[in-house]
């Protein structure tokens, strides 16, 4: 693979984990490796307020319900081997378990975020993903650089 959008999601099809990524010792040694190499910028529970980021840094994506949530364990692997956008590759200082146990961590606190979210049925929320209304957001009064 090259390091490129495009093998990202080829990655994604072709490479699964050779963990069982419901293995409670697989995610708790995922976890491990998550505080030490990842948390930093992703912050303990993976939100994007990790301590760089309070150092001018730009925030990474929420790692519980962002674009990660989408995307296949191959891709997430590709994106740790290679890194993307300002995230820098760790291929040389995780080795390829190391990388499916972080991956399984997170696909873990994805589906315990997944529980804990209301339904739009608890919320009374129809709205389309994405819809904001026009008091919130960048763009919103209030919110000038």
């Amino acid at each position: 693979y090259e390091a490129t959008p495009e093998d990202a999601v080829r990655a994604g099809e072709e490479l699964t984990s050779p963990f069982d990524a419901a293995d409670p010792d697989v995610v708790e040694q995922g976890h491990e490796v998550y505080v030490v190499f990842c948390a930093m910028c992703h912050g303990g529970s993976g939100l994007g307020d990790g301590a760089v980021t309070k150092r001018g840094y730009p925030p990474p994506p929420p790692l519980p319900t962002g674009k990660s949530t989408e995307m296949k364990d191959g891709q997430l692997f590709h994106i740790l081997t290679y890194g993307q956008g300002s995230m820098a590759p760790y291929a040389s200082q995780l080795s390829p378990d190391d990388r499916w146990r972080v991956i399984a961590y997170l696909r873990d606190v994805q589906a315990k975020a997944k529980a804990e979210a209301p339904s739009d049925d608890e919320t009374g929320d129809d709205s389309v993903e994405g819809d904001q209304p026009d008091n919130i957001g960048p763009d919103a009064p209030g919110n000038e650089p």
